[in-house]
């Protein structure tokens, strides 16, 4: 079996934690550059405002659900509670 087929679907507890910290990783990066691509906008109207700061926690919760569903346990309880919260239909 080849490194990345290990990586990915392996069940042992340091490639759990490596992808967990993989997610870790993309999600703040991505909520980095979601600030930076919305900085001047922030400052404008009370509406804009509220609206990029719900998309930035959707983010975070994307993340946090991803990392998760890492784990065996929670797999199935975080379909569920992603599919009932209306993110993925």
């Amino acid at each position: 079996m080849d490194t990345f087929a290990l990586l990915t679907v392996s069940d042992l507890p340091l490639y759990i934690a490596l992808r967990m910290l993989f997610i870790l990783v993309i999600t703040l990066l991505v909520a980095r550059v979601f600030s930076a691509a919305t900085k001047n906008r922030r400052k404008e109207k009370l509406h804009l405002r509220l609206l990029f700061n719900i998309a930035r926690v959707m983010i975070y919760a994307l993340g946090i659900f991803s990392m998760l569903s890492q784990l065996p346990w929670f797999d199935g309880g975080v379909e569920t509670l992603l599919a009932g919260s209306g993110i993925a239909a």
